[in-house]
């Protein structure tokens, strides 16, 4: 469950904290967490997908689109069971993960 359990609160936190570093900071910058790849393809591509979610490994997009639970669906049919799913901002200066 890790961060579900604890509800979509704190798994959003987690995400704005990963965009700000992503966005503000840039990849680039000594980022220290994980998901380097995923956040490097978010860095250069992110910007294509505004408003929508994403799921990624690694440097591939699995599925994208409105609706963050169909996106993460899709990408497990695909075999992926924990891919990165994060919603891109509309405006990439205030970073959101679907609040």
């Amino acid at each position: 469950m890790g961060v579900f359990r604890h509800g979509a609160r704190v798994y959003n936190w987690y995400m704005v904290r990963q965009l700000e570093a992503v966005f503000e900071k840039g990849v680039r910058a000594e980022a220290t967490f994980a998901r380097r790849e995923e956040q490097e393809w978010l860095s250069a591509h992110g910007h294509e997908y505004r408003g929508q979610w994403v799921a990624l490994e690694g440097n591939v997009l699995l599925s994208h689109g409105p609706k963050g639970r169909i996106v993460r669906d899709e990408a497990r049919q695909m075999g992926f069971p924990r891919p990165l799913l994060v919603r891109v901002p509309e405006d990439l200066e205030l970073p959101s993960a679907g609040n």
